[in-house]
């Protein structure tokens, strides 16, 4: 469709009848295989220019469901019921081309037809009289594919959004008449106990979305529904359920259905061991009684259970004895793959061991790239920080130039493993286990974890598996820095200098991953030494020293750099589980 295509209605009359009159077919793909099957075997001139036109407008739809510019389509209009903003259809298509689709839609009988391409009339010109026909000719497809898409074995739900597109048309163009047929057909499907839940739920949403109307005689069938997933131990679904209902209520019918939501997260918390997890479904149960106005009983016994709970949960917490034993290799009872929060953090663990930048690949990139960019080789790297102040020394020599070319290379790729393997895995086994202190403990009672931290090592973990970056990152940094320095002073290294004074410093943190850099190797792995010499030198993130002296900016404190922290904490307390895992099964095993 590069040129302008004016279609009229005689050369529309040309088009084969079983290609726009097929009721079987409702997927665009195959319409489009279809017309240009037959533009590619015909020899008649005339018969092309529809047939291409034909097959382009298919494409065109295809190419707005991949993109979702469409997305009205299958959506929402705004508080006042208009449509929001959708891409225009290709420049060049004119008003004839809108007339030969109006054309296309008095020709058809394809459900599919009828509803996209009267929808593309509709969503493009907005008004007058041909967009309100194709309005109309949009209802009708959509309602057969409502009709189409319920009797489907697998797909039910997908008609409950075309209902809900049929609706908001009929709704817009005033054919009130369509609009009462649908109301009454999607009411009958929210009753019908035969019907699949969630299907009745979103019919629900569809009567609500689509006519901006409140049913209000829905709301016992949605009650109905509430109860089988609570049988079900379905706390989430019953939820939107019950949600949904107080969508269709008014009045003092909203007030009730606040109390029986905050009933539903009392349940859930009683069905609950981890004590954090009960306080959280509770706090959220005291907000909804509030909401509902007339249960004050029902707000103080539960705020005693709260404040019970969470006396019980810091009891325990602070008991924790660092001196008590625990072999590190128990971590592996019980854990299945990702069905356990045990599984979860030696999936992290495992996953990032195996993905972390080596050095070799780090200056490999880094020599091809002083080879490849004339700039790099010619003016030395330097650092600055966010006030423009140079961190580090210009570097003059290649080698210089190729190490910290190579802790660019990592970090970056350490920035990129925070984002698609700690934050993500994180942010499950935090919101499908809601882990406690009792949970964490394991990790942290590896006997090369330092018995002096162990608690602090605890408390960094439980907040960064809560999501809390921002504070875990700079809390771990300096205890990663610590276990260096007891792995070094372990193998019979130096870790600390006398004064004339007699003062004994510790050495820092650079200072022991250059000089005893042959030690750290042998008891962390190459890998494992390379990472934390891009993130805790001056050349790569620096990051010890920069929330050691406040001189993170928000971006860094909250970004990537923390988020790997938290991950790279992790690995350490697993380490040896991790490598032990490799050694028996080989890299390829899925945990």
């Amino acid at each position: 469709m590069s040129h302008p295509i004016e279609i009229t209605p005689e050369k529309l009359a040309l088009v084969p009848t079983e290609l726009l009159t097929s009721e079987t077919s409702v997927d665009y793909r195959e319409l489009r295989q279809a017309f240009l099957a037959r533009l590619d075997s015909t020899e008649d001139e005339e018969l092309g220019p529809p047939l291409h036109f034909l097959a382009c407008s298919c494409e065109f739809i295809l190419q707005i469901d991949k993109t979702e510019v469409f997305l009205p389509v299958m959506s929402d209009f705004d508080s006042e019921g208009k449509l929001f903003p959708v891409t225009p259809a290709p420049e060049h298509w004119t008003i004839g081309s809108y007339e030969a689709l109006g054309s296309i839609l008095h020709a058809t009988h394809n459900p599919a037809l009828l509803a996209r391409f009267g929808d593309l009339i509709v969503t493009q010109l907005k008004s007058g009289k041909l967009c309100a026909s194709a309005a109309a000719k949009a209802v009708e497809g959509y309602q057969k594919l409502t009709i189409c898409y319920l009797e489907h074995p697998t797909q039910s739900i997908l008609s409950s959004h075309y209902c809900q597109r049929a609706l908001q048309l009929a709704k817009n163009y005033g054919l009130s008449a369509k609009v009462r047929d649908l109301l009454v057909f999607a009411t009958s499907v929210v009753a019908d106990s035969q019907c699949h839940p969630q299907t009745r739920i979103e019919y629900a949403r569809a009567i609500r979305k689509g006519a901006r109307v409140k049913d209000s005689s829905v709301i016992s069938s949605l009650l109905e529904i509430v109860e089988y997933y609570k049988k079900l131990d379905e706390w989430q679904r019953a939820r939107v359920c019950l949600k949904e209902a107080r969508r269709h209520a008014g009045g003092a019918q909203i007030s009730t259905l606040l109390v029986e939501e905050a009933r539903l997260y009392e349940l859930e918390a009683s069905a609950r061991s981890a004590k954090l997890a009960k306080v959280g479904l509770l706090k959220f149960a005291i907000d909804l009684y509030r909401k509902a106005g007339k249960c004050d009983v029902d707000i103080d016994r539960i705020h005693r259970k709260v404040l019970e709970l969470e006396r019980l949960s810091t009891s325990e917490f602070m008991t924790f004895k660092a001196e008590q034993t625990f072999d590190l290799s128990v971590f592996l009872e019980g854990q299945d793959r990702l069905t356990s929060f045990r599984g979860c953090l030696l999936h992290l663990a495992k996953l990032l061991y195996q993905m972390l930048p080596t050095e070799a690949d780090s200056r490999k990139e880094a020599e091809d790239n002083l080879n490849r960019f004339l700039g790099l080789s010619l003016f030395g790297r330097i650092v600055v920080d966010f006030k423009g102040r140079q961190t580090t020394a210009e570097h003059q020599t290649k080698e210089e130039r190729v190490t910290a070319e190579s802790f660019e290379q990592a970090t970056h790729k350490m920035g990129v493993l925070a984002q698609i393997i700690v934050a993500p895995l994180l942010k499950r086994a935090y919101r499908r286990f809601r882990p406690e202190a009792a949970d964490v403990v394991p990790i942290v009672m590896g006997d090369h974890i330092p018995d002096h931290q162990k608690r602090q090592w605890l408390f960094a973990l439980l907040l960064g598996i809560q999501g809390h970056y921002t504070v875990a990152g700079p809390l771990l940094a300096p205890l990663i820095e610590n276990f260096f320095r007891e792995t070094v002073e372990a193998a019979g290294g130096i870790v600390s200098s006398i004064s004339e004074d007699g003062v004994q410093d510790v050495y820092p943190l650079e200072h022991l991953l250059r000089v005893e850099a042959d030690r750290l190797r042998t008891k962390l792995g190459e890998v494992v030494f390379f990472v934390a010499t891009a993130a805790f030198f001056r050349s790569g993130w620096n990051y010890r020293n920069k929330t050691a002296h406040g001189l993170c900016t928000d971006g860094n404190v909250a970004g990537t750099e923390s988020i790997f922290m938290v991950g790279f904490g992790v690995l350490i307390c697993l380490l040896p589980v991790v490598e032990d895992l490799i050694r028996k099964h080989g890299s390829s095993e899925s945990d």
